[in-house]
């Protein structure tokens, strides 16, 4: 569940340290619910349906889903820094992308699709520079791979520029993580950063392929 060698660190750090940095940065009115570490008032969830079990029997974004339901009924969501909360499971990778491709990115993506562009809400793992360093990071690996088929200096000097543009994106997080936890923390942390753009994509393009082919979640 660790890496590194003699300087390890939990493959779930730098998702919690992302997530705690994301939220105080877009701290204010939310468009929707995470049950990790949220309330909402008895009468609200009663009257929103309460989680969906039927469409999700295990662990998936019925958080996400309660959240646009409430936020229909026009009961305002805020994010609030000031509570905050410690979540004590370690994770490997695998179970990090796993979780964040199978029971998140997928679903919630489709979620995204059937509701349309009218009514899709801008949440904060779906804001368009999210999107462009998810683009940014796939075009790299495909290029990257391409650069190794057929042995071409090039196209892997375009990829390196393109994870450039995506550690630009994102300096004032990595800072954030030189603060809290050194430099070398954070260098470690970015090949799990591109991991996670990766994943995005990936799920993406599942999540857009599930949705023309299946149709929206029943």
């Amino acid at each position: 569940q660790q890496f590194g060698g003699g300087g390890r660190i939990a493959v779930r750090a730098p998702q919690r340290l992302r997530h705690h940095f994301v939220h105080h940065r877009e701290a204010g009115p939310a468009e929707t619910f995470w049950a990790a570490l949220g309330g909402v008032r008895r009468e609200v969830f009663a009257r929103a349906g309460r989680f969906d079990e039927w469409h999700f029997p295990r662990p998936q974004i019925e958080d996400v889903e309660l959240g646009y339901r409430i936020r229909h009924l026009g009961h305002p969501i805020q994010l609030d820094p000031s509570i905050e909360g410690t979540h004590l499971k370690r994770w490997s990778l695998r179970e990090v992308v796993a979780a964040d491709l199978r029971d998140r990115g997928i679903p919630w993506i489709r979620l995204q699709l059937a509701l349309g562009s009218t009514e899709r809400p801008a949440t904060l793992l779906f804001r368009r520079r999210e999107w462009l360093n998810s683009a940014l990071v796939c075009g790299a690996f495909l290029l990257l791979l391409l650069a190794l088929r057929f042995t071409t200096p090039s196209l892997a000097s375009i990829a390196g520029l393109l994870l450039v543009v995506v550690l630009a994106s994102n300096l004032d997080l990595y800072r954030f993580f030189v603060r809290r936890r050194g430099p070398g923390f954070a260098l470690r942390v970015i090949p799990i950063h591109f991991v996670y753009y990766l994943a995005n994509g990936c799920a993406a393009i599942w999540a857009w392929a599930l949705y023309h082919l299946i149709g929206p979640p029943a």
